[in-house]
């Protein structure tokens, strides 16, 4: 049996929506439903410790450990306690360390590095924004020397980090549902978050001048309420706002023809990978994104949709155009079933796997 050490500075949260929650336990599931037996270093500085105390003995008596593999936090893994306080500076580099010398390969997902734009020293403020920056060029430092492979969520992030040969994409992957539409009328849904990157106001002011189309919203309800004065248009009746989560959003796919993603193109567009577009094809749901975008790039590469400027005109010919022609909606959500497949969570392990040790699972 293949054994790997799972890593991940901070407790898991089965009960979170949020994105940079859900892919560690997906990965997490990925890696057993392959039949591999998974030695689990998560939690908190002081579970992690205990747990690692554990697999060195098993290391140090002998046992093979084929692999580890570890999940980042949009945070240094040091200062992930819950106030971040105390920092935890050698622990989880450490755990890196120790199994590269013992020849045991190393992947470690890094997941984001907004820290690297103006944005976020306005938001951190100096002299903390310094100080932290100089954390995350320590922590990229450690993964580049003690990791086999650093993943990425697409290779475009890789022009923002220090020159290295190992840096691959690992994106989202997503859980196959089937979610077949028999409505007749072009409904479009987006989830997620609003604000910040994602930004719904022309869209939402097109599909209120196209009364024959749709629109349903689902985001979660605490962000809503901050930015709902932003977006007058939804009063209109063919738009709807709703706040579910879980096994509650399958009707809302059976309901959707078309699914939406909105971002800014540069610069962080460019290069983000979001865990709804893999959610989307894993529905087999043709998508509408945002023109100059990694997400417009994977969708026009595996035909699964279309892309337009984040304009209102844009948005209104587009979705008027795939009103007046459901073929060409029909022929996008067969691309997605032909796809999908590809893109699970368990794909992603598998590919894992394959880079760190060789082997097919």
């Amino acid at each position: 049996m293949t054994t790997m050490i799972y890593h991940a500075p901070y407790a898991l949260n089965p009960q979170s929506v949020s994105a940079s929650a859900i892919r560690p336990i997906q990965m997490l599931d990925a890696f057993r439903s392959l039949g591999i037996e998974v030695l689990d270093i998560t939690g908190y500085a002081a579970e992690r410790r205990k747990r690692w105390r554990a697999v060195k003995r098993r290391i140090a008596a002998g046992q093979r450990i084929d692999f580890m593999y570890s999940e980042t936090a949009t945070i240094p893994a040091m200062v992930t306690e819950p106030r971040h306080l105390p920092p935890h500076f050698f622990l989880d580099l450490g755990i890196m360390r120790h199994c590269h010398n013992h020849g045991i390969p190393v992947g470690v997902f890094y997941r984001d590095v907004y820290w690297k734009f103006d944005e976020y020293d306005e938001r951190v403020g100096q002299p903390l924004a310094a100080l932290m920056k100089a954390v995350y060029r320590y922590e990229i430092a450690g993964y580049n020397r003690w990791c086999s492979r650093v993943y990425l969520p697409s290779v475009e992030m890789a022009e923002y980090l220090p020159p290295a040969d190992h840096y691959k994409p690992l994106p989202p992957g997503g859980e196959i549902v089937k979610a077949t539409n028999t409505s007749e009328a072009l409904n479009v849904f987006y989830i997620g978050g609003i604000g910040g990157h994602y930004r719904l106001h022309h869209l939402c002011e097109a599909v209120r001048t196209l009364p024959q189309v749709n629109l349903t919203v689902c985001t979660d309800r605490a962000r809503w309420e901050s930015v709902k004065n932003e977006y007058p248009q939804v009063d209109s009746p063919n738009i709807s706002i709703v706040h579910k989560s879980g096994k509650d959003r399958d009707e809302l796919y059976q309901w959707a023809t078309v699914c939406y993603v909105a971002m800014d193109p540069e610069p962080y567009g460019a290069f983000a990978s979001p865990v709804k577009l893999y959610e989307y094809i894993a529905r087999g749901k043709p998508i509408l994104a945002t023109d100059n975008t990694l997400v417009s790039r994977v969708v026009h590469k595996n035909k699964i949709g279309w892309s337009t400027p984040n304009s209102i005109d844009s948005i209104r010919a587009i979705l008027h155009h795939l009103d007046n022609n459901p073929q060409e909606v029909a022929r996008a959500r067969n691309e997605c079933e032909n796809v999908r497949q590809a893109h699970t969570w368990q794909a992603r392990a598998r590919q894992v796997v394959a880079d760190l040790t060789g082997k097919t699972p």
